[in-house]
């Protein structure tokens, strides 16, 4: 019997220790979103004050939308790796603690297997809310702000407007990148929401 306790203890102990791992996990991707948002915000501002100061360049407004593409896709891609890490917890893990235990895994570990708590009318529509929320707020900073910052460019660069179908000039090169990078981020965004 002894040896028995003692190796559900080992057993116990070895999930505890995957939960610590994965929710370490879980932290460390939500803080690199934090690090790639802040990032993304600081190449928008150098760019904004770069326009604002009527310095602003073609390189600039590249730049900016290539910023906005990869912030966005890592952001974006690190969300649905938390959620599966969450998941694992909440199949693989709780489930067996709570059967060692002797505790239903909801009970065990609510913050991650209680599902009765998130399907609650109040807290579908606070879902829905941020989900909105996080819409607007995508849309707004990885396409509209790249955006006007480009159509402010283009208000003070109107000569170059010009030369757009001078194939020998890297004006229409630099807007052929930008109106591919910018579509490729109306995809992402699109797919996202």
């Amino acid at each position: 019997m002894t040896e028995r306790i003692s190796r559900q203890q080992k057993h116990l102990d070895y999930l505890i220790a995957d939960f610590a791992a994965i929710k370490a996990e879980i932290a460390r991707r939500s803080t690199l979103q934090r690090v790639v948002l802040a990032g993304y915000f600081a190449v928008l501002a150098l760019v904004f004050q770069q326009g604002a100061s009527l310095t602003l360049s073609a390189s600039w407004i590249l730049a900016l939308w290539a910023a906005s593409a990869l912030g966005f896709q890592f952001y974006a891609r690190e969300g649905p790796e938390i959620d599966r890490l969450g998941d694992v917890i909440r199949t693989r893990i709780a489930p067996v603690a709570g059967e060692i235990i002797g505790a239903p895994p909801e009970r065990l570990l609510p913050s991650e297997t209680n599902r009765e708590a998130q399907e609650t009318p109040p807290q579908r529509r606070a879902y829905e809310r941020r989900r909105a929320y996080d819409r607007s707020f995508n849309w707004a900073a990885f396409f509209a702000a790249p955006l006007l910052i480009t159509l402010m460019h283009v208000a003070q660069c109107m000569r170059e407007i010009q030369r757009l179908w001078d194939f020998g000039t890297p004006t229409p090169w630099v807007v052929l990148v930008v109106i591919v990078i910018g579509a490729h981020v109306v995809v992402l965004l699109w797919r996202h929401a």
